[in-house]
């Protein structure tokens, strides 16, 4: 009796490939026969197995299926052999030879899959588009485009940094194949549980980035082939812009999956041209209700741990939003528990959810808020001191002074204070600390201009503290925390920052900066403002690497039908960046 897939023409080739397999696997050392051999006996023998049960399919859908779970299979051993081959248990030689046999037999595979579509025969598929004879293939020295599994062995290694939405099967097989091959292999526990038969190192990703960091830029300078394991698209909120502090773009390879975001919005049928991309992972709170505010509609990735839906909906509830605000939470998405809960910002906390999931909020109260502008008959935003101001959108700096309560003037004036944001360069997502923040102008133009940024303010004089609150009142901001304290005790509890303003330091200079040294990330900026020599002194003693900057500033007034300038106290602008070496 024949069965129908002996008679397919990739079968013969198949079998002497899973042969040549075999006969690798029994030679390795004995120290890696129960990894690495083990783990290529049986990627071999899904190759014929899924081939067997594809052809008795009574569908050709079922038959696509398992011919392409035989390529993945292939694409596995390929990594394998790969593997084996940078340890020199493979010859180069014979290596380039399996090499072209497993590329003949995974285009010979997806010649079956189009086939199925197309009514032709695989071999016609395989080759109608060059015309490449079956012995080209077999005996090239050269790699086929038709299974890329790893850059070439001269090329520099980089680290490949993969994003995935579901398991291993939610890949192409040629990656899975450079996962296999791969030395090192790191990501979150449930990302490295989708590869339980990898045979090189595994490594956890947990809070100590730093140390991740190092053993990745170890192995790369040994040149061996690392891989990171990603969510979705690891640019967008994930690992991709840690390991960008580390690495200079050129030695990342960057593979993306659909992120959170597209899925969440593709699952409610929503189109999500100009919405606000949000995340509440181990992120202030402050910054995500900020951007939701200025949103017409927004998708915030929420934090089982911290801010979990419910969380997030009283965030938003206390900041303002009506109770009947119509949101989403999309719970794991991609997946065959994906679940939609339609509802309204009241309700969220009236049901448990899933730890992996997406809030969408759809802000059409706040689209309205963020169009209201107060304007002048030239059409120039206007702000007078006395008026209230509805909660804005995101705002450019530079209020005019006499917009804000203050106190005989104490406060940082308006040239003074765009200098000080602009080189703050307060960022989507970043954290800034204004420390003796007074009447709070820097805080709320800095907050205003970023709403997805959060910015903690602290101010010890109860005076200016009320002009603090009065000036919140006139300009909202809910991406603001502000204490009445003082510092730098009252920053224990925060998060660290991007970006470090100082005002005022009520003779606590040095420990100020010390504490702001030590606590900024890693390309943070530090901008001091200072009135006197002596404390100029003190900031160049404690950052002898520091930039100084006197600012001077005149302003132009009328004398009768005159013009003459009218000079502003110096400023001494200190302004300083940490570098990798900074500790």
């Amino acid at each position: 009796m024949t069965f129908r897939y002996e008679s397919l023409e990739v079968w013969p080739l198949a079998l002497e490939y899973v042969d040549a397999c075999f006969i690798v696997a029994d030679a390795l050392p004995q120290r890696v026969q129960f990894s690495i051999g083990e783990q290529l006996r049986r990627a071999a023998t899904s190759i014929v197995a899924n081939i067997a049960e594809g052809s008795g399919k009574a569908t050709s859908r079922s038959e696509r299926n398992f011919y392409d779970m035989a390529r993945g299979s292939v694409a596995e051993t390929v990594g394998l052999l790969a593997l084996c081959q940078r340890r020199n248990y493979l010859l180069s030689d014979r290596h380039q030879r399996m090499y072209n046999r497993a590329n003949v037999v995974s285009a010979m595979l997806w010649g079956l899959i189009k086939a199925n579509d197309h009514q032709i025969g695989e071999i016609q598929v395989l080759y109608q588009a060059d015309n490449h004879s079956l012995d080209d293939i077999l005996n090239s020295s050269s790699s086929s485009p038709l299974l890329a599994s790893s850059p070439p062995a001269s090329s520099r290694p980089r680290l490949l940094v993969v994003g995935l939405t579901g398991g291993a099967g939610s890949l192409p097989p040629a990656v899975v194949a450079r996962i296999a091959a791969a030395d090192l292999l790191a990501g979150g526990q449930r990302h490295l549980s989708y590869f339980p038969n990898f045979a090189g190192e595994k490594l956890a990703i947990a809070a100590d980035m730093e140390a991740i960091a190092q053993r990745l830029q170890q192995a790369l300078a040994a040149g061996q082939q690392a891989v990171v394991l990603a969510s979705g698209d690891p640019l967008c909120y994930g690992i991709g812009a840690t390991l960008r502090r580390y690495f200079p773009a050129e030695a990342l390879e960057i593979i993306p999956a659909p992120t959170a975001f597209q899925l969440a919005f593709a699952a409610l049928a929503e189109p999500w041209a100009g919405a606000a991309l949000l995340s509440a992972h181990a992120r202030p709170l402050a910054a995500v209700v900020g951007g939701v505010l200025t949103a017409p509609k927004a998708a915030i990735l929420t934090d089982p741990q911290q801010h979990t839906p419910a969380v997030v909906a009283e965030a938003l509830l206390a900041a303002g939003l009506p109770p009947d605000t119509p949101c989403a939470i999309c719970e794991n998405l991609g997946s065959p528990a994906q679940r939609i809960v339609r509802t309204v910002l009241g309700r969220v906390s009236e049901e448990m959810y899933a730890p992996l999931n997406v809030l969408v909020v759809w802000n059409t109260a706040g689209e309205q808020e963020a169009k209201i502008r107060m304007k002048d008959e030239g059409g120039r935003m206007k702000f007078p001191s006395s008026s209230f101001i509805p909660h804005p959108s995101s705002f450019p700096p530079g209020l005019p002074d006499d917009a804000f309560s203050t106190s005989a003037g104490q406060m940082t004036k308006r040239e003074i204070r765009l200098l000080a944001l602009a080189e703050l360069a307060l960022g989507p997502g970043e954290v800034l600390w204004d420390i003796g923040a007074g009447s709070g102008a820097v805080s709320i133009e800095a907050a205003r201009s970023q709403p997805e940024a959060a910015v903690y303010a602290v101010e010890k004089r109860a005076e200016m503290n009320q002009h603090f609150q009065e000036n919140l009142r006139r300009f909202p901001a809910a991406n603001i925390y502000w204490v009445e304290g003082i510092a730098p005790e009252s920053t224990c509890d925060w998060p660290n920052p991007h970006a470090v303003f100082i005002g005022g330091s009520d003779k606590k200079l040095p420990e100020i900066i010390e504490t702001a040294r030590q606590r900024l990330h890693r390309g943070g900026r530090l901008v001091i403002n200072l009135a006197t020599l002596e404390n100029l002194h003190t900031a160049r003693a404690c950052l002898p690497a520091a930039r100084v900057t006197q600012v001077q500033i005149s302003r132009g007034t009328s004398i009768l039908d005159m013009l003459r300038f009218e000079a502003l106290n110096p400023v001494f602008m200190v302004t300083w960046q940490k570098g990798g070496d900074d500790s």
